[in-house]
């Protein structure tokens, strides 16, 4: 993040850049946001990181106005601290967001939304439980006699990769620098870099950095 912001510069009006992974979903792909680049953020800096992801899924998927949801502890009004409930009210107000309001940890893979905000601390804990989930089911499921191996696994599921590892969806957009920048995991393969790659291609590809730009710049003037 330091060398990114160093290198290329912030965009106009952001105060911080937010890491955005993404994981599967209720409704294809979820983009939870940020894991690990601010780990105390204001209200304010919430609401720019939905804002920047709107601006993403809008350009990479085609969807106009995704739907967004607070990471929160319930998903009643009166749940949460007060960084979740003030930047609950600013994203609320903000028309040219889909606010959906607040959803659990354990909704990630069934959420009805496409974008889930969160500080950087609580986001990437909730990531790596989930990353560590996934992989002892995987290996739970690998060591049982009856299914032997990944190659029996595939031909089980109709030849469809096994879509429980989290290698699969390496690559994040570190989001609100002037150009596009995209972490990879610490401990990933030859096939997780490889999926960053195509992260990053994809999200040049649909311009992702200048529409954030572009965007900030509108509504700075």
């Amino acid at each position: 993040m330091a060398m990114g912001i160093k290198l290329l510069g912030l965009a106009n009006a952001i105060e911080r850049p937010a890491i955005c992974a993404v994981l599967p979903g209720g409704q294809g792909w979820l983009y939870l946001l940020d894991v690990g680049a601010n780990v105390d953020c204001s209200a304010h800096q919430l609401h720019q990181f939905a804002t920047m992801a709107t601006t993403l899924v809008s350009l990479v998927e085609n969807i106009d106005r995704p739907g967004c949801a607070l990471l929160n502890i319930g998903q009643e009004a009166t749940k949460g601290n007060k960084l979740v409930k003030e930047a609950a009210v600013l994203l609320d107000d903000d028309p040219g967001l889909n606010y959906r309001g607040f959803v659990e940890a354990d909704q990630f893979f069934s959420s009805p939304v496409k974008i889930i905000v969160s500080d950087g601390f609580s986001g990437n804990i909730a990531l790596k439980a989930t990353e560590g989930a996934a992989r002892y089911v995987l290996d739970r499921v690998l060591s049982e006699p009856s299914t032997g191996s990944t190659r029996n696994l595939s031909k089980a599921n109709g030849g469809t990769p096994l879509t429980l590892d989290p290698g699969r969806y390496n690559g994040a957009a570190l989001l609100g620098l002037k150009s596009m920048v995209v972490k990879s995991h610490g401990g990933a393969d030859e096939a997780g870099f490889y999926g960053a790659l195509k992260t990053a291609a994809r999200a040049v590809t649909s311009g992702v950095a200048e529409g954030v730009c572009r965007h900030f710049e509108q509504i700075s003037q």
